[in-house]
């Protein structure tokens, strides 16, 4: 705690040992929305960025909006899924003994 309130938060060690616990946590808090906000801001312009780029680059008639092109958690929660069948659990198991069998084989000490 003492290395995130004076190295994030700039605080002193004096208004760190007089700070409460949950005047510490709501401060931390609030740092922690500002973080999300700057990335949020940032993956934002790298995918506008990139979706321009994109539909410079494909025919008109395969142009994509930024979310359906490339979407983030912060999007509507409205995203179609495809429910797994018995079949695909079986293949992805399968898959997964594969390759543990891969790892255990060629690196044995991990």
């Amino acid at each position: 705690m003492r290395e995130i309130a004076l190295g994030r938060l700039l605080y002193t060690p004096a208004r760190f040992g007089s700070m409460l616990v949950g005047d510490f946590l709501d401060a931390l808090s609030g740092y922690i929305e500002g973080e999300n906000n700057r990335m949020r801001s940032i993956a934002e312009l790298i995918r506008t960025a990139t979706t321009i780029l994109w539909n410079k680059q494909i025919g008109k008639e395969n142009v994509l909006p930024a979310e359906q092109l490339w979407r983030f958690p912060w999007d509507s929660a409205n995203i179609e899924t495809e429910e797994l069948g018995e079949e695909s659990l079986k293949e992805r198991e399968k898959i997964q003994e594969t390759q543990t069998k891969f790892l255990m084989d060629n690196f044995p000490d991990t």
